[in-house]
């Protein structure tokens, strides 16, 4: 979706103050949405923002991120997530050999359990209830970023809970962090006012960051970015 978002807007590159209109838009609407911010925030500051929301969309398209997160899957391994962590969906679709548990306390987690079942990904359907059963079950925790930067990261709140229950457990706790995930601080500080439904993820907790270019256990380090910072953006969203 944010791809398709991406060559949409740069449709929009010739006439500037349409451009200024639709991003915001766009982030009012979906405020809890790291990479569309990402998406937005280059545009803005693009001198061709046409020629620059294809090669957006194309590293969007591009994403390693799955790919790293299954070669770094040991064989049978057995995983605990929560939430939408969207680039888990094709990495784990690659291992057909590794086990996946969920919580599913919230309807974005269901959606996300339901999509690993079309997928034909063994998963297990976790109440809260049996949280920390499940975690002791595990072998690892995999979870994904909403938005990020080296001392906010912003998760739902399934995928704050199953790392706090797989850090009660000694497991790792593995955060995925795709391709416009990273963000500048002050827009992380906006997208955390602005996005109720998510939560503050507790960074000590995290022993590796999985994303585009490698996993790596210095978390501040993977969880910088040169994404631009719009300030225009900034105060299009309200706190909720």
């Amino acid at each position: 979706m944010t791809a398709q978002t991406a060559h949409a807007l740069g449709a929009l590159g010739g006439n500037p103050a349409n451009l200024v209109v639709a991003v915001r838009r766009i982030v009012e609407r979906h405020p809890g949405v790291g990479p569309l911010w990402w998406v937005c925030s280059h545009l803005l500051v693009a001198d061709d923002p046409y020629r620059r929301a294809g090669e957006l969309a194309d590293e969007l398209d591009d994403d390693h991120t799955p790919d790293v997160l299954a070669a770094e899957l040991k064989p049978g391994a057995h995983v605990l997530t929560g939430g939408l962590a969207w680039p888990a969906l094709p990495a784990f679709d690659m291992r057909d050999d590794v086990h996946v548990r969920c919580l599913v306390a919230t309807v974005e987690s269901r959606w996300f359990v339901r999509r690993l079942t079309r997928f034909g990904i063994d998963v297990e359907w976790v109440d809260p209830a049996d949280l920390d059963a499940a975690a002791a079950a595990s072998d690892l925790v995999v979870i994904g970023a909403a938005a990020a930067c080296p001392r906010l990261v912003l998760a739902s709140p399934d995928a704050c809970a199953a790392a706090a229950a797989g850090a009660a457990a000694r497991l790792p706790v593995w955060l995925v962090a795709g391709v416009g995930v990273a963000l500048p601080p002050r827009v992380v500080d906006t997208i955390a006012a602005a996005a109720p439904d998510l939560e503050p993820l507790d960074l000590g907790v995290v022993a590796r960051v999985v994303g585009p270019g490698g996993a790596d256990a210095d978390v501040a380090a993977a969880l910088r970015t040169d994404a631009p910072l719009a300030p225009e953006l900034l105060r299009a969203v309200p706190a909720r």
